[in-house]
């Protein structure tokens, strides 16, 4: 698997930020589609807890998708990454599958349903913005070898970021149609499973401690997975 991978030397930051652009290109559009909805819904509205839930989701959705464009931008030069197409076509599968929500007709969840969903993308997205904060500028959306963290909520489980955006993807399940939302929350996280095996690789194979730390650690719930 080794000759599936290739180091890249220090001065290639340029091109590492033209890679990461389409996805900084996507974040912006998605924190100003946010701001917009969020200024269009607070204008000349009375104030109702209904409001307050949805603004705070929005709210947050935008801080996370900036807070991935900062670390995009300022992230480190990989130390290695995978030379092939397939490990990158799962990521963007994995990461990406939920857009396929917007296909579907929106659903009218009970109160209960709607108040959990709400939950679980608030929950869901402070995870991911404090996941992400910790992991720093070792961010990377394709499996590649930055940093090796194993501190703070990596303590418990090898991939807290992909856990805390598959709380998200099942929070916004509730509010399509059923049974193909499922279907879709199912398949992101089925391609989940790939995707971390591929990154766990890429790091095995750069930093030879990482293999005693996945041994002790969980890769998603402590355990049990």
């Amino acid at each position: 698997m080794a000759g599936d991978m290739g180091r890249l030397p220090r001065n290639e930051r340029l091109c590492d930020l033209a890679a990461a652009s389409p996805l900084i290109l996507y974040f912006l559009f998605v924190s100003a589609g946010l701001a917009l909805q969020i200024q269009s819904q607070i204008k000349g509205a009375t104030f109702s807890d209904e409001l307050v839930l949805s603004v705070t989701i929005k709210a947050a959705g935008a801080i996370f998708a900036v807070t991935q464009i900062v670390f995009l931008v300022i992230r480190r030069i990989p130390a290695a990454r995978f030379s092939a197409w397939w490990p990158r076509i799962i990521a963007v599968i994995g990461g990406n599958a939920p857009l396929l929500f917007l296909m579907l007709p929106a659903a009218a969840p009970h109160a209960g349903v709607s108040l959990a969903s709400a939950a679980l993308l608030i929950l869901g997205t402070l995870a991911s913005i404090f996941v992400l904060c910790w992991l720093g500028r070792s961010f990377s959306v394709t499996p590649q070898a930055r940093a090796l963290v194993v501190s703070g909520p990596y303590r418990f489980i090898r991939h807290p970021l992909y856990l805390s955006e598959q709380i998200i993807i099942l929070g916004a399940m509730f509010q399509y149609r059923q049974p193909w939302a499922f279907v879709i929350f199912a398949a992101s996280m089925t391609a989940q499973v790939p995707r971390m095996h591929y990154e766990e690789l890429i790091l095995t194979q750069t930093f030879p401690r990482y293999r005693a730390y996945a041994g002790r650690t969980a890769r998603l719930v402590p355990g049990i997975y």
